[in-house]
């Protein structure tokens, strides 16, 4: 399903994209899916990714913890965790 959605991204190339995650996918196939989703929406879509960079070498470093929020900390009344990818496309001058 997700390559589904990035041949979307990609034919419509959005300059800003939320794509909410499901349960267990950050350590589905110990953290391998979550890394190939990573790896496609920065290096083949050319997106940054809030808590993704790269090191020195050009490889791609984040913490998956970071990718799991509790709604309750954005001021909703609720307690749920929210997991997601907040992504911008990177500007070329």
């Amino acid at each position: 399903m997700f390559f589904d959605i990035a041949d979307i991204i990609k034919r419509t190339n959005p300059k800003v994209i939320f794509l909410e995650n499901v349960d267990n996918l950050v350590t589905h196939d110990i953290g391998k899916t979550f890394k190939k989703i990573i790896e496609v929406l920065v290096n083949d879509l050319d997106y940054s990714i809030i808590g993704v960079s790269k090191n020195n070498k050009g490889e791609i470093i984040y913490n998956p913890k970071d990718f799991i929020r509790n709604s309750k900390d954005f001021g909703v009344p609720q307690k749920r965790q929210l997991k997601g990818f907040y992504l911008r496309k990177y500007q070329h001058f």
